[in-house]
């Protein structure tokens, strides 16, 4: 039945991650909506996962951490069973293993009984190694549609049939903000205030606000730049900060729960996403964080190259810059906080655009055409 919908994503809550994200919001859009769906991704914590699980509206399977072999087979089992009980529905696929997965089964199994989706995001789709790129090229030809998160995204997709591809930039859930209470306790620390909301890596892009800071602060004397995300790169950018002699102009952190995570941005002056291409060959597919920071009003400035470029509409909600060039950085945090009323006001109405309840028709869309 058409109305059914099978979910295999690489990540998911209460694990962090985009993907994860894109997929849980993508599942409850779709639960909404009346559709059937069933989840099937991994295990991380058993105790964490369970917790999460039980009040979920839909079902939901997990593939505990064994042999890679074995977790296939677990996946591949899933997908049979989801097409044996719905033919006319749909495999939605999200992250590298499952593309290949789902791409694979689709190609060898052959029928368009079941409609195999792929949303593709940026590593998933870009990966440096040869071997893996010829696999994930020969999946993705398994697939019917193809959803890149973003223009950018689907300019890295080759081999792949324009008319396959149909853009959908990723969404964000308002509620996860609902309610006034802000933290009192959370101050605003330096004007301006620059906040990077994401997993501290290089992909994310802390080292260049980092190394861009010496400059900063000779035409901002009090800027402070706060790094809030999962501290997986920090002792090696606190070491950069000291050696640049502006330790005491970044705080990190490390992850913070929505209510935490709110009062920081809400104290923010800027938003700051300057991303970098990874060396594996990830890269900012989209930027689901700076749409949540402009729902609380935070002009964001982002790397123009990249899937920010669909996030960001520069000159309206940021600005788009080389984030590798600091003299670009500081013409426009001068730009913003010279008109920042405006910014402010336009931040918050672009994000409107971007809000599930918007986003999960353009899915509902894909999945009510016969093709």
């Amino acid at each position: 039945m058409r109305n059914h919908v099978l979910i295999a994503s690489t990540e998911f809550p209460p694990g962090p991650g985009g993907i994860g994200n894109h997929a849980y919001c993508l599942a409850m859009g779709l639960h909404k909506a009346s559709y059937r769906v069933g989840v099937v991704t991994r295990t991380r914590d058993s105790e964490q996962d369970s917790k999460h699980d039980e009040n979920l509206p839909f079902s939901i399977h997990r593939i505990p951490a064994d042999s890679i072999l074995k977790r296939t087979g677990l996946i591949l089992k899933m997908i049979h069973q989801h097409i044996k009980k719905s033919a006319g529905g749909t495999v939605i696929a999200s992250g590298l293993a499952m593309l290949v997965i789902c791409g694979m089964y689709a190609l060898l199994r052959g029928g368009k009984d079941v409609r195999f989706v792929l949303v593709a995001h940026g590593i998933d789709i870009n990966p440096r190694s040869y071997f893996v790129k010829l696999l994930v090229s020969c999946a993705m030809q398994g697939f019917q549609v193809v959803v890149p998160v973003s223009s950018f995204t689907a300019e890295k997709i080759k081999r792949v049939k324009r008319d396959r591809l149909m853009v959908i930039n990723n969404g964000f859930d308002p509620e996860k903000f609902a309610g006034d209470e802000v933290n009192k306790a959370v101050q605003k620390k330096g004007n301006p205030s620059l906040i990077t909301v994401g997993s501290v890596t290089y992909r994310k892009g802390q080292i260049n606000v980092i190394q861009a800071l010496p400059a900063l602060q000779e035409t901002f004397p009090d800027v402070h730049y706060h790094v809030v995300g999962l501290d997986k790169e920090k002792p090696q950018l606190m070491i950069l900060a000291r050696e640049l002699g502006v330790e005491s102009r970044v705080t990190f952190h490390g992850a913070l729960d929505d209510r935490l995570l709110k009062a920081h941005l809400e104290v923010a002056d800027i938003f700051l996403m300057l991303s970098n291409h990874d060396p594996s060959g990830d890269f900012e597919g989209f930027g689901i964080a700076v749409l949540e920071a402009n729902y609380l009003g935070l002009p964001a400035i982002g790397s123009e190259n990249s899937g920010l470029r669909d996030a960001i509409r520069s000159g309206y909600s940021g600005r788009l810059i080389d984030p590798g060039k600091p003299t670009e950085l500081i013409l426009a945090i001068q730009e913003i906080l010279t008109d920042y009323s405006r910014y402010k006001m336009q931040a918050k109405e672009h994000a409107t655009h971007f809000i599930w309840e918007k986003v999960i028709k353009k899915y509902i869309a894909i999945l009510n055409t016969n093709t």
